[in-house]
């Protein structure tokens, strides 16, 4: 496990790590160059944010990796992904993101690639043999460095971050991946939804957490990517958690009776696991030792501990607050194409919204231009 410098474990976190197989490593102290400078006088930053994942990938001693955001859960054993045939053959794999591609017209012209991909990406589980594919593991890290620049190259709207980079990487270095053919699909609650009178109200599925596959369309990663997370401010009983993996989509099933083993329920297990490291001796001193304020704040206050607060309505729903969801229905409104619609019902009004988000304001902006032209010369002329 690698570690900022401002955030290297304590000796007894280090020692609590080591009883259950993990190596603590810290990250190398790297001042890197923003592009363009993030404001006038401070031209570097701090090796930290989605940068560390790309270091972490170069300076991991394996070299097959199964790489996975610390937010992305996976229910079955993810080894079986190094026999599979697309990574035997290409020594990556990738998975795609809910939305078709929005890169910058010129990237291509600037990676000198003869094709562009249509879909996005998504890196929270990825799968590399660093030996095959180094060259491009390496480019990753050189567009992440400079990242100022090529996040907003490689996305101009949705997901702007790592994710695009190890594709084009790839891509540019001229090596191959295999990216998972089973779309990516979403896990989440349904809620209430209401007109503004208030006169109809239906039910939306509301999805918070990715939902990803193995190559055999099993499903095996939940990637919960929307805030807020994981915390660690637990009720005292199961009971009374506030559930956010309820329904499974495409399908509109209920998660639980989708997965393989019965008997399981992911979300119960990472319950226990929440209680176990929010009562750990080692936490609350690691927090009060961190010289970064980014992760728990200035103050760095610890979570409430494990009580059961209760109202006189019930549970007041304090502990691990569910968030709204994506709005997958709004996102096709703004103008965002990609695999979500196969799980998502959109009316003709939305269809009037896209086009009118897309085409027609397209159009108006050509037209736009065209008078700004006209104009440009008019006065030229007189």
């Amino acid at each position: 496990m690698f570690f900022p410098i401002k955030e290297l474990p304590t000796a007894a976190l280090e020692a609590a790590l080591s009883e259950v197989g993990v190596v603590c490593r810290p990250l190398p102290d790297l001042q890197l160059q923003d592009f363009p400078p993030s404001n006038a006088t401070d031209t570097e930053t701090d090796l930290s944010g989605f940068t560390m994942k790309v270091a972490a990938l170069i300076l991991s001693r394996f070299q097959e990796v199964i790489f996975l955001d610390s937010d992305n859960v996976a229910i079955e054993d993810p080894e079986i992904l190094f026999n599979s045939v697309g990574y035997k053959q290409t020594g990556a794999l990738l998975w795609p993101d809910y939305w078709h591609s929005s890169a910058a017209p010129d990237l291509q012209l600037i990676l000198d690639v003869p094709s562009m991909a249509d879909n996005t990406f998504e890196s929270g589980q990825m799968v590399f043999d660093k030996k095959r594919v180094w060259q491009g593991l390496l480019l990753a890290a050189f567009f992440n460095m400079q990242s100022n620049l090529y996040y907003e190259l490689f996305s101009n709207f949705m997901g702007k971050g790592d994710k695009e980079s190890f594709a084009h990487a790839l891509r540019a270095a001229r090596l191959h991946y295999h990216l998972l053919e089973t779309p990516v699909g979403s896990l989440g609650i349904s809620k209430t939804s209401c007109s503004r009178d208030q006169r109809s109200c239906w039910q939306e599925f509301a999805g918070n957490t990715m939902t990803q596959h193995d190559t055999d369309g099993k499903l095996m990663f939940l990637h919960t990517n929307l805030s807020p997370k994981w915390s660690l401010a637990v009720p005292a009983e199961f009971a009374f958690y506030n559930r956010r993996w309820q329904v499974l989509e495409p399908g509109n099933a209920t998660f639980l009776t989708t997965l393989q083993n019965p008997l399981r329920d992911p979300e119960a297990e990472i319950y226990q696991i929440l209680v176990n490291l929010r009562c750990a001796d080692f936490l609350e001193l690691y927090v009060s030792t961190l010289e970064s304020d980014q992760r728990m704040g200035a103050q760095k206050q610890m979570p409430l501990g494990l009580k059961a607060f209760r109202s006189i309505g019930g549970w007041t729903g304090s502990f691990h607050p569910l968030n709204n969801g994506i709005d997958f229905r709004r996102a096709y409104v703004w103008g965002l194409t990609g695999p979500y619609l196969h799980f998502t019902p959109t009316s003709i009004g939305d269809h009037f919204q896209y086009i009118k988000n897309t085409w027609g304001k397209a159009k108006l902006g050509r037209l736009h231009r065209f008078w700004n032209w006209v104009k440009f010369w008019r006065r030229r002329l007189h």
